[in-house]
């Protein structure tokens, strides 16, 4: 399998390059007013938002504070308290942009990546390796390592672990219909199947980008994303999970 690096215009993204142009923003929605200040109100939230996830990805969750936040930002701490009363206000509204950012993501590789079907045409194993090419690549972008460090801060704050939890609800609500775009196959699958067989794909990919260990090496990663390609292509392997799911 061909072990092709996350598109140059995601990889910038994930970085921490402002996203100004988020139309749908939940976090932002509340500065859609019209006039030069509501605009400059948007410009420096997202700015701070895209600080927090900047120094997640850098420093960790427990280094993400005010103070680094600003500095990132290169905003003064007077503007940051004046759109975010605290850090854990910060970092939750962070979450929540955070979620919308990586399904725009998902969304962006995977017409990079996978190229559409021609109406009526079946999809081929070319395209389901194309498929799983994108789920992990989605997992190696930068703004996986700071959606990492929320999940894990979540463990033990249940306040920052609710936010967290509706972050993912938005995110998979977002790419379920992503997936049946380009896993078109499995469309007419009941929805236990299918979810079964996301998260397969998904679980696996995420635990990688998770693991630390250096015995992970690319050519590992790709043999165990070509196989995943396979069984979720081959019909009988397909039945198979079904009927296991169902035992």
């Amino acid at each position: 399998m061909s072990k092709t690096t996350t598109p140059g215009s995601v990889r910038s993204r994930s970085a921490g390059s402002p996203g100004i142009g988020r139309k749908n923003s939940r976090v932002l929605a509340t500065v859609r007013a019209s006039g030069k200040q509501a605009e400059k109100s948007l410009v420096t939230q997202t700015v701070i938002l895209e600080a927090v996830i900047k120094c997640l990805i850098d420093k960790g969750y427990a280094k993400t504070t005010m103070e680094l936040v600003a500095k990132c930002g290169k905003v003064s701490r007077g503007a940051m308290m004046h759109h975010f009363s605290s850090r854990a206000d910060v970092i939750e509204k962070a979450a929540i942009y955070l979620a919308e950012r990586r399904l725009e993501e998902f969304e962006q590789l995977a017409r990079t990546i996978v190229p559409p079907l021609p109406a009526g045409a079946e999809a081929q194993l070319s395209h389901t390796l194309k498929a799983m090419e994108l789920v992990r690549t989605y997992y190696s972008l930068p703004s996986f390592a700071a959606a990492h460090e929320l999940l894990m801060a979540a463990r033990t704050d249940k306040k920052l672990a609710k936010v967290v939890r509706r972050a993912q609800d938005i995110l998979n609500d977002g790419i379920a219909p992503i997936i049946l775009r380009v896993f078109p196959f499995w469309a007419d699958k009941s929805s236990d199947l299918l979810l079964l067989l996301t998260d397969i794909a998904h679980f696996t990919f995420r635990g990688v980008a998770m693991s630390h260990m250096d015995d992970l090496d690319p050519e590992r990663i790709s043999r165990m994303e070509r196989l995943l390609a396979l069984m979720a292509h081959d019909k009988a392997a397909i039945e198979a999970l079904d009927l296991a799911s169902r035992a």
